[in-house]
């Protein structure tokens, strides 16, 4: 089964988008995103994640005004188990993003494609 993926135009390794973040590789796409880790120029080069969303997401203002309030509120919110946002933006390309900690490591889809089924503790743990 053929899966659609949102590929923004120009932007991979060696981009910078927002005026401010370094691409540094692209890390998961879906049908309404890409995702990329980014180093971050303006805030000591960290590094953190950029996930730019399809216009087709964005056209719609009221879709557009989420995604704002979404960044607000997580911004305020900080637990372990909550990746925490920073920013949310526009690139010179006319992509909306937000920005988010990096949390490097496996997908559950990898630990699932090398393990197979998980038992019930390491599915309880994740």
């Amino acid at each position: 089964m053929a899966h659609d993926h949102f590929e923004p135009l120009g932007i991979g390794a060696g981009s910078l988008l927002g005026g401010r973040y370094d691409v540094l590789e692209k890390i998961g796409s879906g049908a309404m995103s890409a995702v990329y880790k980014v180093i971050d120029r303006s805030v000591k080069n960290d590094l953190i994640a950029l996930k730019l969303f399809s216009p087709v997401l964005t056209s719609d203002p009221v879709q557009l005004e989420r995604f704002r309030n979404e960044v607000s509120i997580t911004r305020k919110l900080t637990h372990g188990h909550i990746v925490r946002t920073f920013d949310f933006g526009c690139t010179e390309q006319s992509y909306y993003y937000m920005t988010m900690e990096y949390v490097g490591g496996a997908s559950l889809a990898q630990i699932l494609r090398y393990h197979g089924r998980l038992d019930f503790n390491d599915t309880i743990r994740i």
